[in-house]
């Protein structure tokens, strides 16, 4: 498994590149990532509050580690921030609400755990002395991101932060939790990095 081992490797370099230039494909991952909150609907004290069309967009990432063991590749990565951004109706009255995400205050370990493992595409080969990379998966994956900071446009943003800010932090961060974000990496990460690594094997074909 020498070969899958060395891309192992390539992924770990990769993955400690330098973020001011967005080269990992990851880093790139988390930039366009946008994560759509379905609408919500709050009434508390007579007051009615409904949110609509807030996404979270702009994962960024200001610090990464990697290691590997055998053929799986660990990354954590601390300091993730994004925004969140929609607009919210009230008595009559609208604007925009913004929600910053930050790691989240109660974790002190990495905002993001990943953990991918490297398959060779001879498996069911051992005739093979060069062992080709087949394919990328998921098999560990935990996130700790949060709201740390709610604003609303408006005259009445104090009066509707103290009423409402509990229910939507609770709404935002179901939305990012490790079960909503998770399953993206297996959707469109892995599909990914498999391509990347099955174009840079193809120099180990006969």
């Amino acid at each position: 498994r020498m070969i899958a081992h060395f891309f192992a490797l390539l992924l770990l370099l990769s993955a400690t590149t330098t973020f001011a230039e967005k080269s990992d494909p990851l880093v790139q991952w988390l930039d366009h990532l946008q994560v759509d909150i379905p609408d919500q609907s709050f009434t508390k004290s007579f007051v009615h509050l409904s949110i609509t069309d807030l996404h979270c967009t702009h994962f960024r990432v200001e610090d990464m580690a990697s290691s590997t063991a055998n053929t799986k590749v660990n990354i954590k990565i601390w300091n993730v921030n994004a925004t969140c951004q929609g607009s919210y109706q009230s008595t009559g009255l609208g604007g925009i609400l913004t929600a910053e995400l930050s790691p989240s205050s109660q974790q002190d370990g990495p905002a993001l755990l990943w953990g991918i493992d490297v398959h060779d595409a001879d498996e069911q080969n051992t005739t093979h002395h060069l062992r080709r990379p087949g394919s990328v998966e998921t098999v560990d994956c935990e996130t700790s991101v949060a709201v740390t900071r709610l604003r609303f446009s408006g005259s009445w943003s104090a009066k509707l932060l103290d009423l409402f800010r509990e229910s939507i932090e609770n709404a935002i961060n179901k939305e990012i939790s490790t079960a909503k974000i998770c399953p993206l990496f297996h959707k469109d990460v892995d599909p990914k990095l498999t391509l990347y690594l099955q174009e840079a094997g193809h120099w180990l074909e006969p």
